[in-house]
C-alpha cells in the first residue's frame, strides 16, 4: 500500500506535471519514443490550429509519466501536451497510484464523461482543463495552452484527436 498524498498536493500534482521542465537524467525508453512518434503534427494541427512542429519527448519517468509536447512554430503560446501513465510505471513510482485505472479514477472523479473514447474518458476542470482517457493499462492526459473548452466544436476536435491517438496505442 502506498502513502496517500494530502488533498491539496493531489490537486496540485496535475498542474505540476504539466509544467515540469524538459529534463531527465537518463535516455528515454524506445517504447516512450514510439508513443510520441505515433502522434502526428497534422492531427495536432486539426485540434489546435497553427503550424505545430514535430512532437518532442519532453520527459520519460515512472514518476512524471511520458510527455510528448507539440508547439506551434509561429506562436509559442499555442501548444499541446500528451502525458501517458502506464500501470507498469505507476506501480514502481513514488506516487500513490498502482495502476492507470486508479490514476484515471482519481483525476476524473468530478469530470464530464466522454462516450466512445477508450475504455473510459472524461473532461476535467479542477485546476486546469484536461481530457483524460483510459485504455487498457495506460492513462492519457491531453492539455493545451489557452484552449476554449467551453466551445463544443473545440472539444470535439480534441476528442477526435484523442480517438486517433488511442487507436494507435499498444496497450
Amino acid at each position: 500500500m502506498k502513502t496517500r498524498l494530502h488533498s491539496f498536493s493531489r490537486l496540485l500534482l496535475p498542474l505540476l506535471l504539466a509544467t515540469v521542465p524538459f529534463a531527465q537524467a537518463q535516455e528515454p525508453r524506445a517504447a516512450s519514443r514510439a508513443l510520441c512518434d505515433g502522434i502526428h503534427s497534422v492531427d495536432v494541427r486539426e485540434a489546435i490550429g497553427g503550424t505545430p512542429g514535430a512532437g518532442t519527448l519532453d520527459y520519460d519517468s515512472p514518476d512524471l509519466g511520458i510527455a510528448c509536447g507539440f508547439v506551434d512554430e509561429n506562436n509559442n503560446y499555442r501548444g499541446l501536451t500528451f502525458t501517458f501513465h502506464t500501470s507498469a510505471d505507476l506501480s514502481v513510482s513514488e506516487d500513490h497510484w498502482d495502476t492507470a485505472a486508479e490514476y484515471f479514477e482519481e483525476f476524473t472523479r468530478k469530470g464530464t464523461t466522454v462516450a466512445n473514447l477508450g475504455d473510459a474518458a472524461a473532461w476535467t476542470d479542477d485546476m486546469f482543463t484536461a481530457l483524460y482517457v483510459l485504455r487498457g493499462d495506460m492513462a492519457l492526459r491531453i492539455t493545451a495552452d489557452h484552449p476554449d473548452f467551453n466551445d463544443p466544436a473545440h472539444r470535439a476536435r480534441f476528442e477526435a484527436l484523442a480517438r486517433k491517438v488511442v487507436a494507435g496505442l499498444p496497450y
